[in-house]
């Protein structure tokens, strides 16, 4: 804790030109993607202009364990800090010591730590760049290297990677020689092996091999990129290599989908962009994003191997957002674009990058490929405009812009899903309103959702599967329906199944929220959709009649609320629960309001026109037009004599899905303010009924399929 503070205190008072603007690990600063731009700029300008140019990679032996507690105590003294928050520091740092214990020995030996900083503790990097900034000051500042280089010698560091760049080879060996005396000051020892330098020159002499840094013939790896005057192909294979490798890995785990997604996202899409995003390759954008598709194709098949996703189910919904029933795993060429997107915003606001932009506004007049040409390349593709204004910050412009992009690619995949399929069409149709919390379950396995996603898009009905998307072709279900064997069919209409277990399943999850909530005790038979229940200020009674003098028809409501004062009721709540297609959704949020609150007496059926169509038709019945009738509502309040006595209705889709209408803001506003739940009760509530619709349809639809030949 104390050190966060000191690292505080210290960046708050000392000056800027402290820590040097050519060392990329500080604030405001894009660290890597910064030194890359600079480095592409200057290699870049140099070959562009036909200019001999000399880069020197510096590696340092266990640089943090190296540095010497005396030049860091120096620093300390010096940096404009309280005394007392000094001298504590110091001392801290005087008492580093470690214990060596040994057998024959009875007090434990303490070795005091003369050299290096402690990794991981959070003050230890400000320590190192700012002890080692004499190192870059010295490589900036000696005149005998000024005038060798003719000032066109620049220097780049990131923590203890250092990169040199010099006109001329006498430049680059005097340069390298300031720099490992200024660094043997600090202790710190080049590892002359693993450094190296690169001019595109293969000459060989006599001078190359007696000097104490060797030259690089393949590649050099700097800030994660393998390079010489250009970054090299051998990049993108190792790339794909390791990318494979670790989707794999997730894809095979036994996490869920949505956890599985969440690492693939924040792992391999966010290193296939750095790669990507940041290469300078002898190729054109349209092979780089070509690639980046071609790594989208192939990861997606490994998500098919691994049953995530089934092999006919539509590509475009694998990058959907999970709202719309969708994975969410993350499109690389997408993200790669974007990335083209943020590095042109931040090259053209920094003020740090003057002239590596001054360097890439050359070279894209000549026909070079820029960070500028990259990024007009995808304003044209998304039809966007090139900000001109970056008063803001970058950050502003590029997150408008970003939007924009993903605006265009979620309308443009959301088009191709629902261009020939039914299901899709309909989810479109409440694109604003309809989640599916139940994705979000950690008991939700992957083969599960994809297999729901596969059944939604009639991908493992082969008989329905040409009707849904031609309209021709229709087979009747399997089992004597003689109904179309579509997925509504199967998972909603279908005499095969018994379908009160699903509505059971998700009424009992409703209960047992609402006991925990009011700490009831008796314990609930799971899938139990019957209970009567008192306590001292609350009854609930499920799957009961309620008796009344005058006779209804519907008097069986699922869950009836009684809350008490002095033994007296004073307010009523009646909830209601369906598991509808998505097609009848609306359709029984308003009939379940009717038949309980305007016309508890006549049945449905009698107000069917075509006596000969059977119930499930009845759908297309005008509620609007049921006349006005004795309803259980009323009799409630007459009975009870109060007039609190409310309505709510909770309807989950037969895949989850819950349309956030009026009537379903309605009943959450219920759940929070009547029943008193937090926001993150009413959420797990949701997300428990939602999984439960979805494994209880799964069961339905492998039950269907259990006697077929059909392959999913």
């Amino acid at each position: 804790c104390f050190t966060k503070i000191l690292v505080k205190v210290t960046l708050d008072r000392i000056s800027e030109n402290l820590i040097p603007k050519e060392q990329l690990c500080r604030e405001n600063t894009w660290g890597t993607v910064h030194g890359l731009l600079q480095d592409k700029s200057y290699l870049g300008i140099a070959k562009y202009r036909r200019q001999g140019i000399y880069s020197t990679w510096y590696d340092f032996s266990k640089a943090y364990d190296s540095l010497n507690h005396y030049q860091l105590q120096r620093l300390l003294e010096k940096l404009p800090l309280p005394k007392v928050m000094k001298s504590t520091a110091i001392s801290l740092l005087k008492l580093w010591n470690m214990e060596l214990v040994r057998n024959d020995e009875k007090k434990p030996q303490k070795i005091r730590i003369r050299r290096g900083i402690m990794q991981g503790d959070s003050s230890s990097p400000l320590w190192f760049i700012l002890a080692s900034g004499s190192i870059i000051y010295q490589m900036k500042n000696n005149q005998d290297l000024r005038k060798v280089t003719k000032n066109k010698g620049r220097i780049i560091g990131y923590m203890d990677d250092l990169k040199w760049f010099s006109p001329n080879e006498e430049g680059m060996k005097l340069g390298s020689t300031i720099l490992k005396e200024s660094a043997l000051e600090l202790t710190l020892h080049l590892n002359e092996k693993k450094c190296g330098y690169y001019n595109e020159s293969d000459v060989t002499d006599e001078n190359e091999k007696q000097f104490f840094i060797p030259k690089i013939r393949k590649a050099y790896k700097y800030l994660g990129l393998m390079q010489k005057d250009k970054d090299v192909e051998e990049n993108y294979e190792i790339l794909e290599e390791k990318l494979k490798e670790r989707t794999r890995k997730i894809l095979s785990s036994h996490l869920t989908t949505h956890q599985k997604q969440m690492i693939y996202n924040g792992s391999v899409v966010t290193s296939a962009v750095y790669v990507l995003g940041n290469l300078s390759p002898k190729e054109s954008i349209e092979s780089t994003l070509k690639k980046a598709n071609n790594l989208d194709i192939q990861l997606r098949k490994i998500a098919v191997s691994e049953k995530v996703k089934v092999r006919q189910m539509s590509n475009s919904r694998y990058h959907l957002p999970e709202r719309f029933f969708g994975m969410n795993f993350r499109s690389i060429k997408t993200e790669t674009c974007i990335q083209f997107i943020r590095r042109f915003c931040y090259l053209m606001s920094s003020p740090d990058l003057e002239e590596a932009r001054k360097n890439f506004e050359a070279m894209d007049k000549g026909g070079c490929r820029t960070p500028i040409s990259d990024f007009r390349y995808v304003a044209k593709k998304y039809k966007l405009s090139t900000p001109k204004n970056f008063t803001n910050g970058y950050r502003e412009v590029t997150k408008e812009l970003i939007e924009a992009v993903k605006k265009t690619e979620l309308k443009e995949k959301l088009k191709d899903w629902s261009k020939a399929m039914t299901y899709p069409k309909l989810v479109l149709k409440y694109e604003k309103e309809i989640s599916y919390p139940g994705i979000r379950s950690l008991k939700l396995s992957s083969d599960k959702l994809a297999f729901l996603s596969a059944a939604s898009e009639e991908q493992i009905f082969l008989k329905a599967k040409n009707f849904s998307t031609t309209g021709k072709g229709i087979e009747n279900c399997r089992f004597g329906c003689n109904k179309p064997e579509t997925n509504t069919h199967v998972t909603s209409n279908c005499r095969q199944h018994q379908y009160a277990g699903r509505h059971d399943i998700i009424t009992w999850n409703v209960l047992k929220k609402i006991m925990e909530k009011y700490d009831i005790k008796e314990k609930l038979e799971f899938g139990s959709a019957v209970v009567d229940i008192e306590k001292e200020n609350i009854k609930i009674t499920a799957g009961r009649k309620i008796l009344t003098e005058k006779k209804i028809y519907y008097n069986t409501p699922d869950v009836v609320l009684y809350f008490k004062e002095k033994e007296k009721v004073k307010k009523i709540i009646v909830l209601e629960i369906s598991v509808p297609s998505l097609t009848k959704y609306c359709w029984q949020q308003q009939w379940k309001r009717i038949k309980y609150c305007h016309n508890s007496v006549n049945k449905l059926e009698e107000f069917n026109a075509n006596k000969e169509k059977e119930p499930e038709e009845i759908k297309n019945i005008k509620l609007e037009m049921i006349p006005r009738n004795i309803n259980l509502i009323n009799i409630l309040k007459t009975n009870y004599k109060i007039d609190n006595v409310q309505f709510y209705s909770i309807v989950v889709g037969t895949y989850g899905e819950l349309v956030f209408n009026e009537e379903t803001l309605k009943t959450k506003q219920m759940f929070l303010t009547e029943l008193k739940f937090s926001k993150t009760e009413y959420n797990k509530l949701i997300r428990d009924i939602s999984y439960s619709a979805m494994a209880s349809t799964a069961r339905i639809l492998a039950k269907h399929l259990a006697h077929q030949n059909d392959i999913i």
